[in-house]
């Protein structure tokens, strides 16, 4: 929330100040505490519509249930065809996620991991929404990933999802009924399921160029570790609207100043989150010796980068300590090292 130029807490159901993290490879349980909102939980459908809303009593023309089929790039403007007819454009802001229509048309290769997901919205019994009270995430339950519970106002959110860049052939149907069986709800009333794609950058992309600025899942800027995507894609949705008013219409300013502020602001930190990234998901073995021995600092420091306090070059500010780390788990006679900028 720190993020938004606006109010929207009406769209909020709960503030949570401790996450509950389990690692079940490690036999690792920690609840991270904090004196502020570590999370807040919404429905994606209130969120969108409360920032619509926004928009609209700001001045915004809106043009609803005006799906576009087609972008036709000019040199001066980009016409877009959609269900309401032509609109003329001098630039578009491609904010229609991973598979939308303005990153195929804008020409731009995106390098990307398209990681799977599984969320299912879970009504139960008030004794389970009780039970599960608390944000939970869990280690070691799907390899390469992670499974969560995120309480709403009526029921829960249940997913998980696998986050490894290694090829993997992971059914998450099968993961995610063995979850729902761990969790031992006592009645479910209604599951309503949908699987997703998290996109990943693997490398620093260009994205703007044509009259075309790319945002949020369109430009891949999820977080590796968390595969958390609201909040980048609400701050490269306001540097692209800051480079197009700072670029005075120019198309090769605004897309300089654009790719620009993508670099300070999430390639600066890009090789530190894939690192991480790759340390727990693409080595299970490994992300379990860690969390046995330095468990309760990790998750503390990632609560701290949740929460915008901290980035993950933070965490491997001294790389060397790492490779230290790494070299200690496949040699354990080594004298035991402490990672000292945790």
């Amino acid at each position: 929330t720190q993020f938004l130029p606006t109010d929207i807490s009406s769209a909020y159901e709960k503030e949570f100040h401790q996450i509950e993290i389990n690692d079940h490879e490690a036999n690792f349980y920690y609840k991270v505490k904090r004196n502020y909102p570590l999370v807040y939980m919404t429905m994606r459908r209130d969120f969108d519509y409360a920032l619509l809303e926004k928009a609209k009593l700001s001045g915004t023309q809106v043009n609803e249930e005006c799906e576009v089929y087609d972008l036709v790039i000019n040199n001066k403007f980009i016409l877009l065809k959609t269900a309401k007819g032509e609109f003329k454009a001098s630039f578009v802001i491609g904010s229609d996620g991973a598979q939308g229509i303005t990153l195929k048309k804008s020409g731009l290769k995106i390098k990307k991991k398209n990681l799977p997901a599984l969320e299912c919205e879970v009504y139960a019994s008030d004794k389970d929404l009780e039970r599960f009270s608390n944000v939970r995430f869990d280690f070691g339950f799907i390899p390469g990933g992670y499974a969560w519970v995120f309480p709403k106002k009526d029921h829960l959110s249940v997913g998980l999802g696998a986050f490894t860049f290694k090829e993997k052939n992971i059914n998450l149907n099968t993961y995610f009924t063995s979850y729902l069986n761990h969790l031992n709800f006592k009645k479910i009333i209604n599951i309503e399921r949908h699987g997703f794609y998290i996109p990943v950058s693997t490398r620093r992309n260009i994205l703007a160029a044509n009259r075309i600025l790319l945002t949020g899942d369109a430009a891949a800027l999820a977080d590796p570790v968390t595969a958390e995507g609201i909040t980048s894609a609400i701050l490269s949705a306001q540097f692209a609207s800051e480079a197009i008013v700072q670029g005075n219409l120019n198309n090769e300013i605004i897309s300089s100043l654009y790719n620009q502020k993508i670099e300070e602001n999430f390639y600066s930190e890009l090789n530190a989150g894939l690192f991480l990234s790759k340390v727990f998901y693409n080595y299970d073995g490994l992300r379990t010796f860690l969390m046995k021995r330095y468990g309760v600092k990790f998750c503390e420091v990632i609560a701290d980068i949740i929460s915008g306090k901290r980035k993950y070059s933070n965490l491997i500010k001294d790389p060397f300590n790492y490779f230290k780390l790494v070299k200690y788990y496949f040699n354990p006679s080594i004298t035991k090292i402490e990672p000292e900028n945790i």
